[in-house]
């Protein structure tokens, strides 16, 4: 289920660049929920947030995706980057 409490707030941090607020946002909840709250950004916001946290945060975070938004992210993004990802996942 699309949760989309989050996404104006999201959005607007992305918009503004504000990273201290996106890095909250990356450990505030659980990474489950966290995870839940980017289901309806694009594959390329939902990217940008996950940069503000840190690798194993990141990684964790990105293992609560599907797995269809995990091949998307994985696809998507700079090989370097998602070798850092996939290096970091438990």
């Amino acid at each position: 289920m699309l949760n989309t409490l989050f996404l104006p707030e999201l959005r607007e941090m992305l918009a503004d660049a504000d990273a201290a607020a996106l890095r909250e946002f990356c450990v505030a909840l659980h990474p489950a929920r966290t995870a839940e709250f980017m289901e309806g950004l694009a594959t390329d916001e939902a990217w940008q947030v996950l940069k503000h946290a840190d690798a194993d945060v990141r990684a964790e975070i990105f293992s609560f995706f599907d797995h269809d938004r995990q091949v998307d992210v994985i696809e998507s993004q700079p090989r370097g980057e998602v070798a850092e990802l996939i290096a970091s996942l438990p």
